[in-house]
């Protein structure tokens, strides 16, 4: 679902006839609160909100947005006239993933549409389980060429314990190496 939020009627109607042009159906909510009520029950949404509103700003809304999808995927841009770096750091701090700045730009705000239909997609096929199966298996390869590195390992300390010195220093590090591996791979 995407929903485009600001107080400006004007302005929601010319994003809300830009994202129709590109191929979008928006939901257009005039406050942070009715944004809130047309995304109670939704797991999955696009939000373009306004920064400055009364009432709930928008990085406010993207706080509380963020409470209310923690088990969805909520992708938040906020449109704001405020280019100083210390603002965006905040907001991307309160949540907000991406911003549009100021008089907004088509292309601009149509690119951002694009990035989030595509970051849903991804999320929404991962989540399916599709792509999983190849995760799947590469882990089972990773696996298998760790139990080789063991075979390897087990191979020079037996060469360790027939008077090879240099055949210990491998060992140990072969034995650290698939330690390693197996913590950063969860296995």
């Amino acid at each position: 679902m995407l929903v485009l939020v600001d107080d400006n009627s004007l302005f929601l109607r010319l994003l809300s006839k830009w994202a129709e042009e590109a191929g979008f159906a928006p939901r257009l909510a005039s406050s942070a609160f009715e944004a809130m009520d047309l995304l109670k029950d939704v797991r999955s949404a696009t939000v373009i909100s306004d920064c400055m509103m009364p009432g709930m700003d928008g990085t406010e809304l993207c706080q509380q947005l963020r409470k209310q999808f923690s088990e969805g995927l909520l992708y938040f841009v906020l449109v704001t006239a405020d280019e100083d770096p210390q603002a965006f750091a905040t907001a991307t701090r309160s949540g907000v993933d991406d911003f549009l700045t100021k008089p907004v730009r088509k292309d601009q705000f149509v690119a951002r549409l694009h990035v989030a239909r595509r970051i849903h997609a991804t999320c929404e096929e991962l989540s399916s389980g599709a792509g999983l199966s190849e995760i799947h298996a590469s882990s089972q390869d990773i696996e298998v060429q760790l139990s080789r590195i063991d075979e390897v390992r087990a191979a020079l300390d037996v060469r360790f314990s027939a008077g090879d010195i240099g055949a210990a220093e491998l060992s140990e590090r072969l034995s650290h190496a698939c330690t390693e591996l197996r913590h950063i791979l969860g296995l």
